[in-house]
């Protein structure tokens, strides 16, 4: 009787002891997954810099653009390796003192800055076939409080705009036709002026 009352004993211990078990193995899992949660919510509200050449057709000129296309805050942002050089002369004392230079201290999710870097016929000429390397520093939020320093390196060429095609926007047809008519008056006014000094002569 006694032997059967332990072995009752021993089998509710290994039972609870099972039990406790699974209890902390569910527990840690359960915190494991919060844990996952919270680091993928993380990662999605961090910032994501981006830098590149863009080709402002209308205007005549190429842009460099930096933009956060992350949902998260940069700051500190700075674009690392930029080259002189690679900046159309006539417009480097006005990028000198842009972000492209001197970087930005915050920048927010969705927005973007641009500064024109080459700017009409003579400035593609002048920068032809020029490449930079570059990287983009900046600080974002940490996983618990400590921010923590990111980094990207970009490659950007002018080349890479080369031979694109593209269709002639409304706005670019009007400024040509505005163009037209500009030198049009001036001919006809130089045209004024010389029958003018004639009849002066008579």
């Amino acid at each position: 009787m006694d032997s059967f009352i332990a072995a009752g004993a021993a089998t509710i211990d290994i039972a609870t002891l099972m039990a406790l078990i699974l209890s902390a193995v569910s527990a840690i899992a359960a915190i494991a997954a919060v844990i996952a949660s919270l680091h993928v919510h993380y990662k999605d509200g961090l910032p994501s810099l981006v830098v590149y050449l863009y080709h402002n057709r209308d205007q005549g000129a190429t842009e460099l653009v930096l933009a956060n296309v992350g949902k998260g805050v940069a700051r500190n942002v700075q674009i690392r390796g930029l080259d002189e050089s690679f900046v159309q002369a006539s417009l480097l004392k006005s990028v000198n003192r842009s972000f492209a230079f001197r970087g930005v201290s915050c920048l927010a999710p969705g927005v973007e800055l641009r500064t024109v870097v080459v700017a009409g016929t003579q400035g593609i000429k002048e920068c032809e076939g020029k490449r930079c390397e570059v990287t983009v520093t900046y600080e974002e939020a940490g996983f618990v409080r400590k921010s923590h320093k990111g980094e990207c390196p970009f490659s950007l060429g002018y080349e890479d705009l080369a031979h694109s095609v593209y269709v002639i926007s409304d706005l670019h047809r009007i400024r040509q036709e505005l163009e037209k008519e500009r030198k049009a008056a001036e001919k006809m006014l130089a045209a004024e002026k010389r029958i003018a000094a004639s009849l002066e002569h008579l």
